[in-house]
């Protein structure tokens, strides 16, 4: 599932499209608010980002209990990105890295939840 949540994040930037995150979003989820935050600023300014592809170089999960709770860890690489107008022109940069990321995911009996991401900068291996 965070592999798919990855990509997802992903495509929301690459196309000012984050309605993928409606269904698998927590109401409480402020990982998930601020990615269709950030998504609709850069779809009202005609911005897109180009280039911040995401790649899993670990991942790991273990339940929490026995309510569908899961905790997740990965370790990701995220690409150098740019965001662009409309014309093409340069409004911003990311200069990507390697990511600790941790996570909480509910099983609903049907689907996902996503109840909370947070990344931080890796330690370098």
């Amino acid at each position: 599932m965070m592999r798919y949540v990855f990509e997802l994040y992903t495509y929301a930037f690459a196309t000012n499209d984050a309605s993928g995150f409606e269904p698998i979003s927590a109401d409480d989820c402020t990982f998930c608010s601020n990615v269709r935050k950030n998504v609709a600023t850069n779809r009202s300014a005609d911005h897109v980002v180009h280039g911040d592809a995401i790649t899993v170089d670990k991942l790991s999960s273990r339940p929490i209990g026995d309510q569908g709770y899961f905790s997740i860890r990965a370790t990701i690489t995220q690409n150098p990105s740019e965001t662009r107008d409309r014309a093409g022109a340069l409004v911003g940069t990311s200069e990507g890295g390697r990511f600790s990321v941790q996570a909480a995911l509910q099983w609903r009996g049907k689907s996902w939840e996503v109840l909370e991401v947070e990344a931080t900068p890796a330690k370098t291996p």
